[in-house]
């Protein structure tokens, strides 16, 4: 976003107090931000979705479907043995 701004304002680097005194907001659809500038004037720029982090090898892909699966079954066990011993209280019946 810094990026657009720089361009859109036609800067050598990013200068935050010189985009608000330019810019009212910045509208997002898609893959475009429009920005609105204060003297009534609007600007629209692409952007490529960027994604953080590496991609995953086929067999990082299988170790993690194994652990989902290992955990959904361990969840299921525990909801169908209902043996939640917290919640067990006591009861004492009245001989009077």
């Amino acid at each position: 976003m810094k990026r657009l701004v720089t361009e859109v304002l036609r800067l050598d680097e990013f200068n935050e107090e010189k985009m608000d005194e330019k810019i009212e907001y910045a509208s997002i659809l898609e893959h475009k931000v429009t920005f609105h500038f204060r003297d009534g004037h609007s600007e629209t720029k692409e952007y490529l979705d960027k994604r953080i982090g590496t991609l995953w090898t086929e067999e990082r892909r299988i170790k993690q479907t194994k652990a989902i699966r290992e955990g959904r079954r361990w969840k299921n066990h525990v909801k169908k043995s209902n043996n939640d011993s917290r919640n067990s209280e006591q009861v004492y019946g009245s001989t009077d």
